[in-house]
């Protein structure tokens, strides 16, 4: 059978490219595993090409419109919906591929049109979803606050570049709608937490619904964490510069335990030093913003993210929302205790005080609370690091997986008529 699949980033290719950095991990494994077994071809936008090229045993092809110069130019000034216009090169592979079904991965870009353009069978994957990321983006920071800083590095006022914090949320609202226009008409979808599984019944009511999980990257499966016996607590964090993410209830946290005298170095991956997401928080919380314990790693590699999660006592993820975190599964897969904010579909992988321990979204006063608790109970931290993992190992078990998709595909393309 011959897949078509349409995807955010260059899935396996990001081999191909040599960026260890590119992110969607779990489309590169799945990649891999299914690229034997079924005709596989990958679209996804590609400005620079080449326009077509084979990696593995999957070929691939690059969106590429002819004014998409003039459109990154438009959409870092005007925050215009450039890709609404893509329709044209979708339908351009798609006819050239003719495939027996298409996999459109994540309902946030344009590919979600699709549904509408085609007669073949389509399901698409439940990622973010910017419905409900509209409603949280704010979190707690004021309109003022998210004007004052643009999201651009390098660019630090809004006069500058309109393309702020609060410009950001109007791309988002562009996105839901789109998404709420599209999704209403898709017959298939496929999820893996309850909170998408309940969101797709509102949203692509008429759908139904395929429960597959998501194949993490393969270091995180060949390692294990095991109590580094630290004198002093070892925080991590692999975050990312998106308001939502809740990077200000770090600082919240860490304020709240320096308060109290309490030692700690909290070390936070995917944030930089200069990104303007700290700036942004800075003004948020004034007075209580202090980098005291806190150390900012950059982007890493999975080999580098391991290097910093098996020597820690923690992981903590704070996201106001979130749908199946690849970083918490990571963590959890190499059997480290875990704490995160219930947040959309962290419940379907946290069950709270058995695999970890699950706190209010926003309440940093419950988050320190819940780091000096493992702290002080390193048998409970112990208990729950291993029911995680085993639980993680389960879960994410990259043979199941793997049966999974090739049943629904050939479940869906047995029932296109």
């Amino acid at each position: 059978m011959t897949i078509l699949w349409f995807t955010n980033t260059p899935a396996n290719a990001a081999g191909f490219f040599k960026d260890p950095t590119i992110k969607g991990g779990w489309l590169q494994g799945l990649n891999k595993e299914i690229e034997d077994k079924v005709n596989l071809h990958v679209a996804f936008f590609n400005p620079k090409g080449p326009a077509e090229f084979t990696y593995g045993n999957t070929k691939f092809h690059s969106i590429i419109p002819k004014d998409w110069k003039l459109r990154l130019i438009l959409n870092s000034f005007f925050n215009l919906d450039t890709d609404r216009n893509d329709k044209a090169l979708y339908l351009q592979i798609i006819n050239k591929v003719k495939p027996d079904l298409i996999h459109i991965h994540g309902t946030e870009n344009g590919y979600i049109s699709i549904l509408s353009e085609t007669r073949l069978p389509v399901i698409v994957s439940l990622q973010g979803i910017t419905t409900v990321i509209y409603k949280k983006h704010n979190a707690d920071f004021s309109p003022l606050q998210l004007r004052s800083v643009s999201y651009i590095s390098g660019l630090k006022m809004a006069s500058l570049l309109p393309k702020t914090y609060f410009s950001q949320k109007k791309s988002f609202l562009k996105r839901y709608l789109r998404e709420q226009k599209f999704l209403s008409s898709a017959k298939y979808v496929e999820g893996r937490t309850d909170w998408d599984k309940r969101v797709a019944s509102i949203l692509a009511p008429g759908a139904e619904y395929f429960h597959v999980d998501r194949i993490l990257r393969n270091d995180f499966y060949q390692h294990t964490w095991k109590n580094p016996g630290n004198k002093v607590l070892q925080i991590h964090s692999t975050s990312g510069a998106g308001i939502y993410k809740g990077l200000e209830t770090i600082f919240e946290a860490a304020y709240e335990l320096n308060n109290i005298g309490f030692k700690f170095n909290w070390n936070i991956a995917g944030v930089s030093k200069g990104d303007p997401i700290l700036s942004l928080v800075k003004k948020h919380l004034k007075s209580k913003y202090s980098e005291s314990g806190i150390n900012f790693l950059g982007k890493q590699s999975a080999g580098e993210l391991i290097k910093s999660m098996i020597v820690s006592d923690l992981f903590v993820m704070t996201s106001h929302i979130e749908n199946s975190p690849n970083n918490l599964a990571e963590a959890m897969v190499l059997g480290m205790p875990c704490i995160a904010t219930h947040a959309g579909g962290t419940s379907t992988y946290i069950k709270d005080g058995e695999n970890g321990i699950l706190i209010q979204d926003g309440d940093p006063w419950s988050l320190a609370g819940a780091i000096l608790e493992l702290w002080n109970n390193k048998e409970k931290a112990l208990a729950l690091a291993k029911k995680a993992k085993e639980d993680a190992l389960e879960r994410h078990s990259v043979g199941k997986i793997t049966n999974s998709m090739l049943k629904i595909y050939e479940s869906i393309i047995g029932n296109k008529d």
